[in-house]
């Protein structure tokens, strides 16, 4: 633990059972650098009374990661979970900012990659509700998981894959997509949501506009789409099907 600012410049790596790393930059950032990965068996969770920039990857092989940042949360490299780590959340990544949450181009998070069917991503900017944080995903990123859910101020995003490891490989058929912004939310690739029949995709922006720039949105179930301020559509909704 550090009192202000956490800086981590080289690979830190606990055991790959169940060793866990805890950062906690109390009233300050923390920053882990290109080379500063971070790897364990078990939970990795990071906390910084300001901001958390991620340089390098961040991996657990059996459990969660905690992200938790009382400014903001910026990813730069790939992130991946197992499972829930016997959370009884059901997450394998839990990203909460009172501010923005940002993911980079070309990053890939994935929240379940051994399939167990039990490790949901939850991402949760604006957590103060101040109407002062959203959350936004960089060109060709994608994010892969049992259950996606994501809540910000202003929501936009990229390539979201429900009931997916990343391998690519479906699970049991089961996996709901949902994105709530408090003002807008823009989707600017596919939606890919379980294949059962209770599978949906369920956006919801309060105050402003919900807009579909391009892509699929595609669920075994019902897809959802409400906007305070109104509805753009240009991409397809059940195309494939």
């Amino acid at each position: 633990n550090a009192e202000n600012n956490a800086t981590i410049g080289d690979a830190v790596t606990a055991g790959q059972t169940s060793g866990t790393i805890d950062i906690d930059g109390t009233e300050g950032n923390v920053t882990t650098g290109a080379a500063g990965s971070l790897d364990a068996g078990g939970n990795i969770t990071v906390t910084a009374g300001l901001d958390i920039t991620i340089g390098d990857f961040v991996d657990t092989e059996n459990d969660q990661v905690t992200m938790t940042a009382g400014h903001d949360i910026t990813i730069n490299d790939t992130v991946t979970a197992e499972d829930d780590g016997g959370d009884a959340t059901g997450d394998g990544i839990i990203m909460t900012a009172d501010n923005n949450v940002s993911i980079a181009a070309a990053v890939v998070l994935r929240a379940d990659e051994n399939g167990g069917d039990n490790g949901d991503i939850d991402i949760d900017a604006d957590a103060d509700s101040d109407s002062a944080g959203d959350v936004t995903m960089g060109a060709g990123s994608v994010i892969y998981g049992d259950d996606i859910n994501i809540d910000g101020y202003n929501v936009q995003v990229m390539t979201l894959t429900a009931d997916n490891t990343g391998a690519p490989a479906v699970m049991d058929g089961s996996g709901d997509i949902t994105i709530h912004g408090e003002n807008n939310v823009t989707v600017n690739n596919n939606l890919t949501a379980g294949t059962d029949a209770t599978s949906d995709i369920n956006i919801d922006a309060d105050e402003g506009m919900a807009r579909q720039t391009t892509g699929n949105m595609l669920a075994g179930g019902n897809v959802y789409i409400d906007g305070g301020s109104g509805v753009d559509l240009n991409g397809t909704i059940g195309a494939g099907t």
